[in-house]
């Protein structure tokens, strides 16, 4: 009879150094995908640093962009006052040359005037004919000229507009990030949660399985309970991480219960 107690006790002393063994290669797992989480958490940080520089350079240039824009504008009104200026001075040509036409029409009528001074006429009349003319030529460059700053203004919008969505996209990515990294700071403190559940858990198993006559059935039982308190759920039901971290999770979680169902055989 007390032979086969202490055989019992020896058993169950090497069942639980056995599962105290198992519970320090999970926790020694565990303690290396925090540090691969950190050494992510610490990149992020960096790309996250980045963008904040892409951010300030793009405000930079447009706020660049906008002062010369400022500038167009103050072009574009003079060249405006300026084409109104031209306008009047060409409905004034106009205005004399009705007049010239008129008096022409009076001294051709009339015939009170010389041979010279009906030259004299035509040839005044010609150079305002000329001037109209250059007039008009400058006023059709002024037309053009104007065109193009129209067509520079609508690029100088459009170049304007793409920055502005530049800058939306860029800040959506820091905020994301950032979302991101808080995730991942959620999900250390998790861990560490877990682990400190996993070592009072223990503590459970042996304070309840140390009388000998214990069934080996109910200890297995309650160990697969404890680590499934350990293994946590895949981190796809949170929300921002993607598909890829999840299933790089799974994975990692398959290979953990593999490795646990050889150590288990192996007993």
């Amino acid at each position: 009879m007390s032979n086969n107690l202490a055989e019992n006790n020896s058993s169950g002393g090497v069942f639980f150094c056995g599962k105290l063994n198992e519970l320090k290669v999970q926790i020694m797992e565990l303690n290396q995908k925090l540090a691969t989480t950190t050494d992510e958490n610490e990149e992020l940080k960096t790309e996250n640093s980045g963008l904040k520089e892409k951010f300030t350079k793009s405000e930079t240039e447009y706020m660049k962009l906008e002062a010369a824009f400022k500038g167009l504008e103050k072009d574009m009104d003079k060249l405006k006052n300026d084409l109104e200026g031209t306008q009047n001075e060409c409905e004034e040509l106009k205005i004399q040359k009705d007049q010239l036409n008129t008096l022409l029409e009076n001294t051709k009528t009339k015939n009170l005037l010389s041979q010279g001074n009906l030259e004299k006429k035509n040839f005044e009349i010609n150079e305002l004919r000329e001037k109209l003319k250059d007039t008009e030529i400058d006023k059709l460059e002024m037309e053009r000229a104007h065109n193009q700053l129209e067509t520079s203004y609508l690029t100088l919008q459009d170049t304007c507009s793409s920055l502005k969505k530049t800058i939306e996209t860029l800040t959506k990515s820091r905020d994301q990030k950032d979302k991101h990294l808080a995730i991942i700071h959620k999900e250390n403190e998790r861990l560490h949660k877990k682990l400190e559940m996993a070592g009072d858990a223990k503590t459970e198993v042996m304070a309840e399985n140390y009388e000998p006559n214990v069934e080996k059935k109910e200890v297995k039982k309650t160990v697969k309970t404890t680590q499934k308190k350990i293994i946590s759920k895949p981190l796809g039901h949170i929300t921002g991480l993607t598909k890829e971290s999840s299933d790089t999770y799974s994975k990692q979680k398959r290979a953990k219960l593999k490795q646990l169902a050889k150590l288990k055989n192996t007993k």
